[in-house]
């Protein structure tokens, strides 16, 4: 999650510099674009099966992978959904990360280093096939050009790594996008 943060924030920070640097005033062309829209419930949901884990997504989402360790899953670019973000991030515990409660706390710090809100962690349990693992929920608030609202699901596979699980998306489609992104996140399964 840090690195996802300060690439946000190195982005926003360039475009200032980009608005700044050459002008405030800019031109934009609008175009139209046709994008067909497409009922969720008339395409069959896809499987992502990866190493470690599965979920289930909508037939209408894709997902891409920007890191070995990151995958991102959203509706198809030229749409509103295309904001509306499910990601999954493995992160190997060690030094940083010893528990759930360490990368809250750094989480934590880089919300609200950004003058972001976040809440209080909610410990819980991941159930799966008998076994139990530590997880716990949280969600934040921020702002990176647009008011970004998060729901982040953290699970401690239980041999070194954690799953971190998100939704993020701009806070004017946050509500209309949660419960396609919520039924992701409950499809999540350690494999």
């Amino acid at each position: 999650m840090k690195r996802s943060v300060k690439i946000l924030l190195s982005l926003g920070l360039i475009s200032v510099f980009a608005v700044f640097a050459f002008g405030c005033e800019t031109e934009v062309e609008e175009t139209d674009v046709d994008v067909p829209e497409v009922e969720e419930t008339d395409v069959e949901p896809q499987t992502y099966v990866g190493d470690s884990f599965a979920l289930e997504y909508p037939g209408t989402w894709v997902y891409e992978q920007p890191a070995d360790h990151v995958l991102i899953f959203s509706g198809p670019e030229g749409t509103e959904a295309y904001d509306a973000t499910v990601n999954v991030q493995t992160l190997e515990m060690g030094e940083a990360y010893q528990e759930i409660a360490d990368l809250y706390e750094d989480f934590k710090v880089q919300i609200e280093g950004v003058g972001g809100t976040i809440s209080e962690m909610v410990e819980k349990d991941f159930h799966q096939d008998g076994e139990v693992f530590e997880a716990a929920e949280f969600s934040a608030e921020y702002e990176d050009f647009v008011v970004f609202n998060q729901f982040l699901l953290v699970v401690d596979r239980g041999d070194g790594y954690l799953h971190q699980v998100s939704y993020t998306a701009p806070k004017n489609i946050y509500d209309e996008y949660e419960p396609v992104a919520m039924s992701i996140i409950e499809s999540f399964q350690l494999i």
